[in-house]
């Protein structure tokens, strides 16, 4: 075996990656401690999270055990040199040993077992040169990966920085529930209202509704579920709203207006066609977000 073959990686040949200097102490631009000086505005600051953290200790737990594989490797390579020397002595023995006439036969055959021995002895020792080898370019492979993964958790994080702002939101067009239930929710969803007692023109039950809806916690949960979805699936051109129709009107809106609902109670009523009695809720009461209320 070619002594530059059987050599592996060396440490000094493992590849550093951005972000970590020669001693695997992380270097990454805007992650200095607070020195009292200030940052360059137009590098990015990254949170040093549990994350990244993590994913630093794992690369330098990489590197440090390629290091070892390294040296592993370098130490059994230095086994074959001698073993290959030891080889060496034992064959010119042997043939001193056969050329000399007056060998006897008992020095021949221990000068060819000394040979046989250092053969199997050279044969492991480069055996284990060529498996430590496999191990140490997986282990710088395994040193890059983990810096890679470094990488893209700082990317990540870049990425989720710059885009955090207010001005990524789609505004609502609703701003409140009430102007969700009055302005597209009463007109747009109309049914006969009757009332305790109501009959629809076919003489079948009619359906219920408060025009102060705002007074029954189930409704106002419900209803700000509808909201809620309305402005999410909105932003799909293609099939936002009927998805909004199809799994939650078409969900809540029946159970709202069933007799057995939370407006079972309500002698509000309509005439056929017109839009759902409203009444619209006391000033302030929904000045506050749907986060703050519910808490």
């Amino acid at each position: 075996m070619n002594d530059d073959a059987s050599r592996g990686p060396d440490v000094d040949d493992l590849e550093q990656v951005d972000g970590f200097d020669e001693l695997g102490e992380w270097d990454m631009p805007g992650t200095e401690p607070d020195d009292g000086t200030e940052t360059d505005p137009s590098v990015s600051t990254i949170e040093l999270t549990p994350e990244l953290l993590d994913a630093q200790e794992a690369a330098v737990a990489a590197e440090e055990a390629a290091v070892d594989q390294a040296d592993a490797l370098r130490a059994a390579e230095d086994l074959v040199a001698d073993a290959r020397g030891v080889e060496a002595v034992a064959r010119a023995r042997l043939l001193e040993v056969q050329a000399d006439q007056a060998s006897a036969r008992s020095q021949v055959l221990a000068a060819e077992e000394a040979v046989a021995k250092a053969t199997r002895d050279r044969s492991r020792a480069e055996l284990r040169v060529e498996r430590l080898q496999e191990r140490a370019a997986a282990a710088e492979q395994a040193v890059e990966a983990a810096y890679a993964q470094v990488q893209n958790v700082v990317d990540q994080a870049d990425a989720g920085a710059s885009g955090s702002g207010d001005d990524d939101e789609p505004a609502l067009i609703y701003p409140t529930l009430p102007e969700f239930v009055e302005a597209f929710l009463v007109p747009t969803y109309r049914r006969w209202i009757g009332g305790v007692g109501g009959r629809n023109p076919n003489g079948e039950d009619s359906f219920w509704w408060d025009a102060k809806w705002w007074l029954h916690p189930e409704a106002v949960q419900r209803l700000e579920a509808l909201w809620r979805a309305f402005e999410h699936l909105r932003r799909d051109p293609a099939l936002g709203m009927s998805v909004w129709w199809r799994d939650h009107a078409d969900h809540h809106m029946p159970i709202l207006l069933s007799k057995f609902g939370p407006f079972g109670d309500s002698k509000d009523n309509n005439e056929r066609g017109e839009p759902l009695p409203h009444t619209a809720p006391p000033k302030g009461m929904y000045e506050s977000t749907p986060d703050e209320r519910n808490k």
